[in-house]
């Protein structure tokens, strides 16, 4: 028994190329030991892409969120401090005496 040595495919001796993948066989590459099919490159990068683009998807959305959420941090630490500064401004008759820092 013969054996391709690009997709491991059991091949006859007087076959010169390989019925499944369409090596091209010699007596030199026909292996009589069965060969362990080689990994499809094309699908491989194929599949590798789609892994790259679904990460860069989620990192995309990570960031957003996160500038979301800092926005609305400064934004409820900001509205509550200038708020009650202006409050303390008011009291004090406006004369710029103002700690915004007092509780």
């Amino acid at each position: 028994m013969s054996y391709c040595p690009k997709c491991g495919k059991e091949v006859t001796e007087d076959t010169k190329f390989c019925p499944n993948c369409g090596n091209p066989l010699s007596e030199e590459t026909v292996s009589t030991e069965e060969v362990v099919p080689q990994e499809n490159p094309i699908s491989e990068t194929v599949e590798t892409v789609k892994k790259k683009v679904n990460k860069y998807k989620m990192n995309k959305w990570i960031v957003i969120d996160s500038i979301i959420a800092v926005v609305v941090l400064l934004l409820l630490i900001i509205i509550p401090v200038t708020t009650h500064a202006h409050k303390d401004y008011q009291l004090a008759g406006g004369t710029g005496d103002v700690n915004i820092f007092a509780v």
